[in-house]
């Protein structure tokens, strides 16, 4: 029996001790643990977390990781991942200048930066006094009391888009590390300069004291003091949405953009599917309006603007799908995009605007508007004529005015080939009409004069406020001749203009023909 027992015990371990895990194997191991709990883990999301854990091989997990980056890959047809690099150089980066007794990746800095790289300005706060090289400080003083990092805007944010703050605060001693971004130098030096003056102290070890500088504060600028040492260390409410946009994950964010194209397709076949099958919508009001603008490439630029009461809809997802169909009624151009109409929404009204680019021709114009929960629908259509136009007088195209506008360089010029540029100028239409008095007016129009004639164009116009005319352009003569497309612009300041409703009223007058086209549109300056 003795015997027995003795074999039974050595095939056990035999096993154990014929199949040992390889020095390669387990360094291998090791390299995907540090990729997943170091070098992704601020970027990656929960569901790829698991799937990776979830994995058995090396040949496996080496596919997830080149899935990982293409997926991030914003221009897959070239050699390089941008995505990649950019994060490699960020995660570096923090290793090399937030290491706070804990490594650069891991501090609340380290982390902030990797997700969202550097801020766009960084400032430095001492309870008492600003740290200066050629200043005595007092020993309690050795380091910023606060960093605050701004962001002008936060594109991975779900609560709040705008400018965040990001608050700092100091929970440590003093060690020698830089206290700002590492393109500049001055950091270090002053902590030379520190270490020069407080050098020895009572408490000999203190240089090698941690210092920590862990977020305090995230928010909006007018929610927030930019002094970090006045601000409470913790928080509830719009405090945690702002932290929660700050440590968002990347990867959260792609999935949720995933998520909502899908969401997106099936919404549109969905709709595609009930207007072939003829249901009616009619359960939501929808107003759908237009204007065309005839581009240099011979193609017409078609902005609309839908327009729907908020009446029941606060706080719900809305699709807005539109189609431009051909005179077959074909599909020629399609798109749906989905808003969700805020609680707090101050208006009466919601207006979304888009746009189509297509040749001249005749199309029909069709717009859907479906809430995501219940249903519920409208639509509106609209017959659009998109033709060069040959007037037997001079008479006006479409007319724009905004406040939205983009300037190109001599370097980076602007593209005109799919936008409405005019002399260097993007203009971008505004959703509503409404500008402050100390705004400036950008006028623009388009207008047409008779074929294979030649006019004297003059353009007159005028602001009239209560009935009364407050303000005249100078007289402009135009260019006259026959052509496509002739355009026309120029910057009117609002300085002096009470707040109120004004109209302003353009004509334009041939002086050869004797013959004129008149234009009149509101608009509103406020406060």
């Amino acid at each position: 029996m003795k015997s027995i027992r003795l074999a039974l015990a050595s095939s056990f371990f035999i096993p154990c001790l014929l199949c040992p895990l390889s020095a390669q194997d387990a360094a291998e191991k090791g390299q995907f643990k540090k990729w997943l709990e170091r070098e992704v883990v601020w970027i990656i999301s929960e569901k790829e977390k698991e799937e990776f854990k979830s994995l058995q091989g090396k040949e496996e997990k080496q596919a997830f990781i080149a899935r990982f980056w293409q997926r991030r890959d914003p221009s897959p047809s070239t050699p390089r991942n941008e995505y990649k690099e950019e994060h490699y150089r960020r995660w570096i980066f923090a290793q090399q200048h937030f290491s706070e007794g804990v490594p650069g990746w891991k501090s609340d800095r380290g982390r902030v930066y990797i997700i969202h790289g550097p801020p766009d300005g960084e400032y430095f706060h001492q309870a008492r006094n600003v740290i200066s090289a050629d200043q005595q400080l007092e020993s309690t003083e050795r380091s910023p009391d606060s960093i605050v990092w701004v962001y002008h805007q936060l594109p991975l944010a779900k609560h709040f888009r705008g400018e965040m703050r990001v608050v700092f605060q100091r929970a440590g001693g003093l060690t020698r590390q830089n206290f700002v971004l590492g393109e500049s130098q001055t950091a270090q030096e002053k902590a030379d300069t520190l270490e020069r003056k407080f050098f020895p102290a009572s408490n000999p070890n203190w240089m090698e004291a941690d210092v920590r500088y862990r977020l305090t504060m995230a928010g909006p600028p007018g929610v927030i003091n930019a002094r970090g040492a006045e601000l409470p260390t913790s928080g509830t409410g719009d405090f945690a949405k702002h932290v929660a946009d700050l440590f968002r994950s990347p990867g959260q964010l792609l999935e949720e953009e995933e998520e909502e194209r899908r969401r997106r397709i099936q919404s549109q076949d969905s709709i595609k599917k009930d207007i072939a099958a003829n249901v009616t919508f009619d359960s939501l009001r929808v107003d759908l309006s237009w204007e065309s603008y005839f581009l240099p490439q011979q193609e017409w630029m078609l902005p609309l603007t839908v327009q729907f009461p908020v009446q029941g809809l606060k706080g719900q997802r809305v699709d807005i799908y539109t189609s431009l169909l051909d005179e077959q009624g074909r599909i020629f151009d399609e798109f749906i995009d989905s808003l969700e109409i805020p609680q707090d929404y101050p208006l009466e009204n919601v207006e979304y605007g888009n746009r189509f680019l297509a040749p001249a021709g005749h199309y029909t114009l069709r717009t859907v508007l479906r809430e995501v929960e219940s249903q519920s629908s409208g639509t509106a259509l609209l017959e659009v004529d998109l033709q060069q136009r040959s007037p037997s007088k001079v008479a006006f195209g479409s007319v724009l005015v905004t406040n939205r506008v983009e300037v190109g360089s001599p370097d980076q010029p602007l593209p005109s080939d799919s936008e409405l540029v005019y002399q260097g100028v993007r203009l971008l239409p505004m959703r509503t009409s409404q500008f402050g008095s100390d705004s400036h007016l950008y006028l623009y129009f388009q207008y047409w004069v008779p074929e294979q004639q030649d006019c004297r164009v003059v353009l007159a116009a005028s602001f009239i406020h209560e009935g009364q005319i407050i303000k005249r352009i100078q007289p402009t003569e135009l260019p006259g001749s026959a052509q496509s497309g002739r355009d026309w612009g120029t910057v009117i300041p609002l300085q002096g203009f009470e707040p109120g409703q004004y109209v302003l009223q353009l004509q334009l007058m041939d002086l050869e023909a004797k013959s004129n086209d008149f234009h009149r549109l509101r608009f509103q300056v406020g406060s």
